[in-house]
């Protein structure tokens, strides 16, 4: 019964078609409702894991991975029983199973980018449809998920992610070079060109210059980083250390996890869990779209470059130490912004605006030390910017490039949760159409 078909139409489709009144509508749509009100969330957070699991190269491919199948899972959800605008799928079957649908879905993704899997993923699918009562809206849902998933692999095939355009910029004092022990080059530099999942340009939000190399600003944060961020450094407290070690941790796995912790707290169905996975991970995928675009647009070298050449900087207040090096290896993308802060700002916007309100939590992440220890936040914004601090103390970045990351971070969630998946008429979630001055932050 899978169709291309209205919105309307897919719920008038249990009593008879287009074209019965508005009353008949509203009934048939309380049915669909009925029928899978109870369905909980936990296949979208299984896949969300299971994708992870996959180990794409780099957080950069994670992130567009993670929004390609949360997409899928949303639109394969919608097109049993539309509750939101969906990303890109028009296809639907109101009588097949949400769940298998979304399972299917996800497996057909992850399928298609990581083919060497596919026997592992086969399994993963099967464990996923075990739990669902074998018969035709298993069947169906199967077959919509993979005919969803296959969407939206054909609609992000001619993204931009497989073209080269290779970073090399010219050589001198503050421009990016690659950094220590491997001095290789930059990860996936053409992905300033990938068509972004949510905001409408990869420029959409403006981005000024980062301070002059000679400049106050360049001074203070060059010295803060110079002292908390050395691998010997005795000014980082254990705290800031242990901050520092959690948060290395791939933005598009924490942040993930963290909006799986929430949609169990918040006891989401699967509509909203669907929904708000597949925010948080599009948004993610468009910070770093937007992120490299400016990385390579400013050029600036990473902390561990500028402070063992601070003698070719210009600036009288600041010392070369050749022997200077982070907490850990620099990650191998320029400096400016931190597309670390970018990610975290975007994803907790997100996550407020779903919410909308205060949400205590803690987790532990994949990079914690000692493993399996735990942080906790008494709010979405306190997380971003223990996220974006942690770049500091690591000895990554420059607080100015933390701080421009959360600014724009901020933006591209705010606009991907106002203009993206949006209720349908006729459904209302309390976070939707929520503006900054609806919210505290504090």
């Amino acid at each position: 019964m899978m169709q291309s078909r209205p919105l309307a139409c897919l719920v008038l489709a249990v009593v008879g078609g287009c074209g019965e009144p508005a009353a008949d509508l509203a009934a048939a749509h309380q049915s669909l409702a009925a029928r899978h009100r109870s369905t909980s969330g936990a296949v979208i957070r299984t896949w969300n894991e299971i994708a992870i699991a996959q180990q794409p190269t780099n957080a950069i491919r994670l992130s567009r991975t993670l929004a390609m199948v949360h997409t899928a899972m949303h639109d394969a959800v919608n097109g049993v029983l539309p509750r939101y605008e969906r990303y890109a799928s028009t296809l639907g079957d109101p009588d097949a199973d949400p769940e298998a649908a979304a399972a299917a879905s996800a497996h057909r993704v992850l399928s298609n980018q990581f083919p060497m899997n596919q026997a592992s993923l086969d399994t993963a699918l099967a464990s996923s449809l075990d739990a669902i009562e074998d018969g035709p809206a298993e069947d169906a849902g199967v077959a919509l998920g993979a005919a969803v998933g296959q969407s939206i692999i054909d609609f992000r095939a001619n993204d931009g992610m497989d073209i080269p355009d290779p970073f090399t910029p010219a050589p001198g004092p503050g421009v990016w070079e690659p950094t220590p022990p491997t001095f290789s080059p930059t990860v996936e530099p053409q992905f300033r060109n990938v068509t972004p999942f949510a905001i409408r340009a990869r420029d959409q939000f403006s981005l000024s210059p980062p301070p002059a190399l000679t400049s106050w600003s360049y001074t203070r944060d060059f010295k803060e980083v110079f002292e908390l961020g050395r691998d010997t450094s005795t000014e980082r407290t254990d705290d800031q250390t242990h901050s520092a070690l959690f948060w290395r941790e791939a933005s598009p796995a924490g942040w993930s996890r963290m909006a799986n912790i929430v949609s169990v707290d918040k006891e989401f169905d699967l509509h909203e869990t669907a929904r708000l996975l597949a925010l948080v991970n599009m948004v993610m995928a468009d910070g770093f779209i937007a992120g490299v675009h400016y990385k390579r647009a400013f050029a600036l070298w990473r902390p561990v470059t500028a402070i063992q050449r601070a003698d070719t900087d210009g600036n009288p207040k600041t010392t070369a130490d050749p022997t200077w090096l982070p907490l850990r290896p620099t990650t191998l993308v320029a400096e400016y912004p931190s597309t670390h802060s970018v990610l975290g700002a975007a994803a907790a916007d997100v996550l407020r605006r779903f919410t909308r309100k205060n949400h205590r939590l803690c987790m532990t992440s994949q990079t914690a030390e000692p493993a399996g220890t735990t942080r906790c936040w008494d709010t979405f914004a306190e997380a971003s910017l223990e996220n974006a601090d942690s770049r500091v103390n690591v000895g990554y970045h420059f607080r100015f490039s933390t701080t421009a990351g959360v600014q724009l971070g901020r933006k591209i969630g705010r606009y991907g949760f106002l203009h993206k998946l949006r209720p349908l008429r006729g459904h209302h979630d309390d976070g939707d159409d929520a503006d900054d001055d609806d919210l505290d932050e504090n």
